[in-house]
Formats: structure tokens, C-alpha cells, sequence
């Protein structure tokens, strides 16, 4: 009787689970595929410390306005037109992306986008459609209005793929403007499938996703390609990773503000059945690999990734047969010229987790503290990888022009950690990039004192870790398996970040001035440092698992100046060298620098003025210009050679 009734219960969730399994394959042939719903830019800066950073921007369209009196050859319209634009933007908005392979009657091939703005009354709605329609007309473009439209109170534009409806209309008691351009019932149809906010909070931005939505597309794409293997084999590879096909994952996300911050939601909807082509982790952060990260940390990122070792990173350049070609043999060539076998001895070494973090301990809780950090799989194989790496570079150095001996990765020892540091034996080098590598991490720091301080935390000779302290572990949920976190202590990052905050307020407050009306000012953008510091709340970010979905929660201080001067403090020192790169190639782009041309005598000479004192001061000059990819004439090098 027991064996009949467990035959009869498999069968039951044996049909189950086909019938579930033939709802998940089924093609989508209906649906929103994109919607996003924002609130307005005003209510994004609704904390009294934003408040003057919200009345400049007011005064944009004024200065806008004079445009026309200063830029030669602007057209008299151009600034309605800009204003018009930015107010829309600015106005409470629906973005609607949606498929209806069932009845495709606006064209589009059965995809249709709508664009909702919200507007003040039905005059601004009115003039907005006036001024749209009476340049399209003036261009010649033949509109339809009135009865047999689409849309009542909107007009007509046949497109050669899609028909385009625009204009005023009236919903829930105010009035919008819209926009509808191929197959879509309505601009706001999209609204349904957007999550509910949680108690609390009062969403600014909703936005939901659909992958699976991209699917009609993607046969299109096919049909026109002719079935082209290359691509058969991409959009594979993105079905295998969940990213397209009738099971595609779906994410909502959603970012507002409660009672005393800002905090944000972010759910990947099934994620589950794809992590490991996603590379996403199922575990959970370890209680010591949390501890490795000290207690007065003052940013921290930390996350599980590449549980099997990072050599899937190879997989994912290799996914076609003439890349993976390729890549095999770069590989083999580094193995034998080097011994080290880049996916067993340095990837596959590796994983388990990864992150970075600022401290105290690490260096005063600034940039020079920064630590970053490798989960280490294999201690004994990666441990040979860097003596080889140490053998081959020191050997490399000993070869530069400037003579052997200046460049050394020099290998030390801290109790059971094993350290490398890159030293300049006899030149005034201001660096000393280090190296630790530990039973369970490998670390770097910019100096060898941070890489001491972070191989002893991590080996359990510093503090108790970040979780030990109140004020950080209180931001964190206690029952929920974390797979990555992250962590700002903002009243400490404001003070790095401040100065650079107050130089955007100041362009902010320059922009909006106006060169003749002195009465047009807003005063400070940027309140004094010691006010926006005051209540600021650290910033938090946490991943977890919540049955077949990714969830990542976000929290931090309610105003946004507030925040971002926490992040230029992080992460704000990246600029000035990003914007020096663009810099630079910006000017070779432009003929005023060539770093790929010979040096010529004089320009070495110059160079070797503010090189280092001595008879090696030339190769010293040429070292420094060759590490910026300038090539060395033959004869200038034959005439270095001979000196001593």
C-alpha cells in the first residue's frame, strides 16, 4: 500500500513538474519587457542639505536662455527647445518597452516603446504639442489629427517600420504628455508590472526587466543574419546564461527614501539556476574571511566569486572555437617562455573570494591604506607561481638600459606570510608596492606597511575584524547569508571627497550665473563641511539569497550630497588620473603629442636635465621616457651604450 501510494505521489509531481517546466519554455509572445518609472529630479534632492543644490538647477533654463546672445550662429529657437527637453526629463516619467506578437497593428515588428512626462496642467501639455507638431510640419512632415487616430487628442506620424502617436492626454487626474511609437495599447502600460515598494519607502526610481522579452528580437536578428553560425553560437551562450530564451531571468529594482535615508532594493528574479553561468556565488561570506578586514575599516567591498578558481574567466573569452584558438596559444607561448601555467598556476590558484578596503591600521584610512584582496585556493602552487614571477622580473629589470640592480621585486617573510616588495635599490623611487600572500589571501598595498598590517589581520594578529565593531555589524542583518557586502564609513570618506564636491558646486554655481545680471546668484551650492557631515549615516550595501532570487539591498545617507562626497572620498582619486589619460590621448589624438616616435638628441638631453645626477642620468631619463612608450632612435642609443 505504501509502495502504491508513493508510485501514485511521483506521478503526481512527476506531471508537476512537466506542466511547470512546459510553462517556463514557453515562448513569450506578450508582454513588458522593459518599464522604468522615476518620481522627478526635484524629489531626488528632497533633504534640507540638497535644497540649494536643487534651487541652482532651477536656474538652468534662465541661463540657457541667454545662449542665444552669446553663441554665434545659435538659432533663436534652440533654447525653448533645450528647456523643453530638460523639463520633460525632469518631470515625473514612464519609460515602456513592450512585445505583442499577437496583434503587431502599430508595427515595430510587434515591439512598441512609450514615453509618459507628467506635466503641471493641460496648458503646458498643450504647448509642448504645439511646439513638437509645428516643427515637424514646418519640416514637411504630413501629421494625422482628429477622428481615426490612434490615440484621442494625439497625432499620427506613419514611419516607414512603425506608426508614431504623440500628444496631451488626461489620466488619473492629471494631465501628461505622450508618446507611443509602434505596437503598445498605452505609454503607461508597463506600470502594472512594477514591484511594490517596501513598507516605509517612498520610491524615485521603479524599474522592471524582462529578459525573456528579447526573444522575438533575437529570432529577428536571426532570420535577417541568414543564421550565421558565429552568431547561432553567441545567443547560445546568452541562453545558457539565462540572458535570453523563454526561461530568461527577470530583475525589478527600485530606489527611494525612508523616514531618515536613502535605500534601494534590487531582486534578480530566478538567478538561482544560473549562478554558476553567471558567475554568481551560492555561498555565503565565511565569519573569517570577514575577520580579515579590520575593525576600523573605513570602506570595504567583499563578495564571494570564482568558488572553482577564476580560470572560468578563460572559459567565458574562449566560447568560440576561433578565440579559444587563439588564447591556447598565447597561453602555451607564456608557458614556455616562462614556466607558469596562467590557468593551473595563477587563476585556478585562486578564488573563493574578492575585495578591497581602506583602514586605519592599513595606512590613516585614506587612499594610501587601500588593501586589495584574493581568496587563495591553492597556497603551495601560487606561492611558486610569485617566486617564479620574482625571478622573471628581477631578471627583466637587470636588462633595462638604466643598469642592473635599480628595479627588484625583493621577497621577505612576516611570521607565516610571504611578502614581495617592488624597491629601487640607490634612486629616491617615492613607491614600494607590496605583495603579501597568506595561507587564505593574497594582498596588495601601495606601501609595505600596508601589506604587513594586512597579512597579520588576515592571519588573526590584528583585531577581532570589521564585524567586531558595533557601529558596522549594527548596519548589517544578522540571519541572512551574506554573498557580498559593502561598507562606507561616511562622516571618515567626506573629508577626502569634500574638496572635490565643493569644486563641482562651484562649476554648478558658475553655470547658472549670469555674466549680466548680477541679481542671478544661488549663493553656496555646497553647504560648509561640519553641516553636511553632521547625522550623516555610513553607507551599506548587502547580497543575499532569498530562494531562487538575488537580492541586494542598499542603504545610506538621505541626502545626496551627502553620499556622493562619501564616494568621491572612496573611489574620488581615480578621476584626476582617468581624466589625465583622456588627457593624453586626447592630445596624441590631435597630433600635439606622439609617444610612439623616436627620441632625438636634444629631447633626450632635456629630459636628462631632470633625470637623476651623474654619468647614468641619461639612462635614467631614457628609462623614464621609454616607460612612456617613446621608442629610442638607433643612434642616440649606440651613443647611450658607449657611456658610462
Amino acid at each position: 500500500m505504501r509502495t502504491r501510494a508513493t508510485g501514485r505521489m511521483a506521478a503526481v509531481l512527476g506531471a508537476v513538474g512537466m506542466a511547470a517546466a512546459a510553462t517556463a519554455q514557453q515562448p513569450f509572445t506578450k508582454g513588458t519587457v522593459f518599464v522604468l518609472e522615476h518620481a522627478g529630479w526635484d524629489s531626488m534632492m528632497s533633504d534640507p542639505k540638497d535644497r540649494a543644490l536643487a534651487d541652482a538647477l532651477a536656474l538652468v533654463p534662465a541661463r540657457i536662455r541667454e545662449l542665444s546672445r552669446e553663441v554665434p550662429d545659435m538659432p533663436p529657437e534652440a533654447p525653448g527647445l533645450i528647456n523643453m527637453a530638460l523639463g520633460a526629463l525632469s518631470r515625473p516619467t514612464v519609460l515602456t518597452i513592450a512585445y505583442d506578437g499577437e496583434n503587431p497593428a502599430g508595427g515595430l515588428f510587434g515591439y512598441g516603446v512609450g514615453l509618459s512626462f507628467r506635466m503641471p496642467d493641460q496648458a503646458a501639455a498643450t504647448d509642448m504639442h504645439s511646439t513638437i507638431t509645428g516643427m515637424l510640419r514646418h519640416e514637411g512632415v504630413r501629421l494625422k489629427s482628429g477622428a481615426g487616430t490612434r490615440f484621442a487628442g494625439m497625432d499620427d506620424l506613419q514611419t516607414p517600420v512603425a506608426l508614431l502617436s504623440m500628444g496631451p492626454t488626461q489620466a488619473d487626474g492629471g494631465w501628461r504628455y505622450q508618446a507611443v511609437f509602434g505596437t503598445l495599447q498605452s505609454a503607461e502600460a508597463g506600470l502594472a508590472s512594477l514591484p511594490a515598494s517596501p513598507e516605509g519607502m517612498r520610491p524615485m526610481f521603479r524599474v522592471r526587466l524582462d529578459l525573456a522579452g528579447l526573444s522575438p528580437a533575437k529570432d529577428l536578428v536571426m532570420g535577417f543574419a541568414g543564421n550565421n553560425p558565429e552568431m547561432t553560437e553567441v545567443f547560445a551562450s546568452l541562453e545558457e546564461m539565462g540572458l535570453l530564451g523563454a526561461s530568461a531571468i527577470k530583475a525589478s529594482y527600485q530606489a527611494g527614501f525612508t523616514k531618515d535615508e536613502s535605500a534601494s532594493v534590487l531582486v534578480v528574479e530566478g538567478a538561482k539556476a544560473r549562478a554558476g553561468a553567471l558567475g554568481m556565488a551560492d555561498r555565503a561570506l565565511t565569519k573569517d574571511e570577514m575577520a580579515a578586514v579590520p575593525a576600523d575599516v573605513t570602506s570595504v567591498y567583499l563578495a564571494r566569486a570564482g568558488e572553482s578558481g577564476f580560470g572560468t574567466i578563460l572559459d567565458g573569452l574562449a566560447r568560440q572555437e576561433s578565440a579559444k584558438e587563439q588564447l591556447e596559444q598565447g597561453l602555451s607561448e607564456i608557458k614556455d617562455q616562462t614556466g607558469i601555467d596562467v590557468r593551473a598556476d595563477v587563476l585556478d590558484a585562486l578564488g573563493g573570494a574578492i575585495g578591497y578596503y581602506m583602514s586605519d591600521a592599513t595606512g590613516g584610512g585614506g587612499m594610501g591604506s587601500t588593501v586589495l584582496m584574493l581568496g587563495v585556493r591553492d597556497h603551495a602552487r601560487f606561492a611558486a607561481t610569485m617566486s617564479k614571477v620574482a625571478s622573471l622580473a628581477n631578471a627583466m629589470g637587470d636588462q633595462l638600459p638604466i643598469g642592473p640592480g635599480y628595479i627588484r621585486l625583493a621577497a621577505w617573510k612576516d611570521g607565516g606570510a610571504d611578502l614581495w616588495t617592488l624597491r629601487f635599490p640607490g634612486l629616491p623611487v617615492p613607491m614600494e608596492v607590496t605583495f603579501a600572500l597568506t595561507p587564505n589571501w593574497l594582498l596588495m598595498s601601495p606601501t609595505p606597511q600596508g601589506a604587513l598590517a594586512a597579512a597579520r589581520q588576515a592571519t588573526g594578529k590584528g583585531d577581532k575584524g570589521m564585524m567586531s565593531n558595533a557601529a558596522i555589524a549594527s548596519r548589517f542583518p544578522d540571519a541572512k547569508g551574506l554573498v557580498s557586502l559593502s561598507y562606507a564609513d561616511t562622516p571618515r570618506t567626506m573629508a577626502s571627497g569634500y574638496l572635490l564636491l565643493s569644486m563641482l558646486g562651484s562649476a554648478v554655481s558658475n553655470a547658472v550665473r549670469s555674466p549680466t545680471d548680477p541679481n542671478r546668484d544661488p549663493g553656496l551650492v555646497i553647504p560648509p563641511f561640519n553641516e553636511l557631515r553632521k547625522g550623516a549615516r555610513s553607507s551599506v550595501s548587502y547580497t543575499y539569497w532569498r530562494g531562487d532570487d538575488q537580492v541586494t539591498e542598499s542603504r545610506s545617507d538621505r541626502s545626496t550630497l551627502a553620499a556622493a562626497c562619501s564616494t568621491l572620498g572612496s573611489a574620488g582619486w581615480l578621476i584626476p588620473l582617468v581624466a589625465a589619460g583622456a588627457a593624453v590621448g586626447t592630445a596624441q589624438e590631435r597630433g600635439m603629442v606622439d609617444l610612439g616616435r623616436p627620441i632625438d638628441a636634444g629631447t633626450l638631453t632635456r629630459a636628462a636635465a631632470l633625470a637623476l645626477p651623474g654619468a647614468s642620468r641619461e639612462r635614467a631619463a631614457l628609462l623614464v621616457l621609454s616607460r612612456q612608450g617613446w621608442a629610442v632612435e638607433p643612434t642616440t642609443w649606440a651613443l647611450l651604450q658607449q657611456r658610462p
